[in-house]
């Protein structure tokens, strides 16, 4: 009984022992857990009050791309340049508004919807068409089919700055230049009745013919027909596919005058019509019995004026 007793005091004082060591490695790790925090926290605090060193990235760099780039691309950020100020510009002020084409001849308004037209033509000569006037009469427009009686009618500046109105009437039984057409070729059925030869005397005596037109109760006087030229079957082609401010050069080159006489400084008004087919006269691919040829003039000033 006494063994027993003995054994339990020791087992008891041992339990003691163990207890007050455990207590004590206890309280020396949280003794030693409390320092490293106060160690620690103001090195923390002090790096999130830092401001950043690294680049901010742009949100918008984040976002996909409306196309995917290829596998391995790197991302690359735009940069933002910083804003310049602005050159400052001098306002140039032209002296003069700029050049542009008119559609006024002397007061005689070409324009598309303007009053009816009326060019009449006197031959020097009284004995060329019988000393009789040749008029031709339309309405300026910008489409000019046949039998509705208008011109078809442009303007430009040639090379020289000086303006250009050019006008396309029909020469057809009925048509705005019928009268000037017969005059120059003569009329058979569906073909001229001159020769070639005849024709080109007929536009030589017509070149230098008194001009007036009137528009109205205005009338246009001291003008001339300073130059007439026809483009023959074989050149038709090559004078349609040019451009409307080349024609009048075109034309002077192929009738073999070459060039035309040009006051300088004044406006001219270009006219065209189709002629007939010429007897003895072959006709080309695009050539028809009576849009066979072209006939171009130019009325000017008077040179007496």
């Amino acid at each position: 009984m006494k063994s027993y007793r003995l054994l339990l005091v020791l087992l008891i004082g041992l339990f003691v022992v163990l207890s007050t060591a455990f207590g004590w490695a206890v309280a020396s790790y949280l003794q030693a857990q409390a320092g490293n925090d106060e160690a620690t926290q103001p090195v923390v605090a002090d790096a999130m009050a830092a401001p950043s060193t690294a680049a901010a990235i742009p949100t918008q760099a984040m976002l996909p791309t409306p196309y995917s780039p290829v596998t391995g691309t790197p991302l690359i950020i735009p940069t933002v340049p910083e804003p310049t100020q602005p050159n400052p510009t001098v306002e140039v002020v032209s002296e003069s508004p700029p050049l542009s084409p008119s559609m006024d001849f002397y007061g005689v308004n070409f324009a598309s919807g303007e009053e009816r037209i009326a060019i009449k033509i006197v031959p020097q000569s009284k004995k060329f068409n019988r000393g009789k006037p040749i008029v031709i009469s339309f309405l300026p427009g910008r489409r000019c089919n046949f039998g509705d009686k208008r011109a078809c009618v442009y303007a430009y500046l040639n090379e020289n700055l000086e303006n250009t109105i050019f006008v396309s009437v029909h020469s057809g039984v009925g048509g705005e230049a019928q009268a000037y057409r017969n005059t120059l070729e003569g009329t058979l059925v569906n073909s001229g009745a001159y020769t070639v030869k005849r024709v080109h005397s007929n536009m030589n005596a017509l070149e230098g013919a008194i001009v007036t037109i009137s528009q109205g109760g205005r009338t246009v006087e001291n003008l001339e027909l300073s130059f007439i030229s026809r483009v023959p079957p074989r050149s038709l082609r090559k004078y349609l596919s040019a451009a409307v401010y080349d024609a009048l050069d075109l034309a002077a080159s192929i009738g073999g005058n070459g060039s035309y006489p040009m006051a300088p400084g004044q406006p001219q008004l270009v006219f065209e019509t189709c002629g007939w087919r010429l007897p003895g006269e072959a006709l080309s691919s695009v050539a028809t019995a009576t849009s066979a040829s072209i006939y171009i003039a130019v009325i000017q000033k008077s040179a007496s004026d």
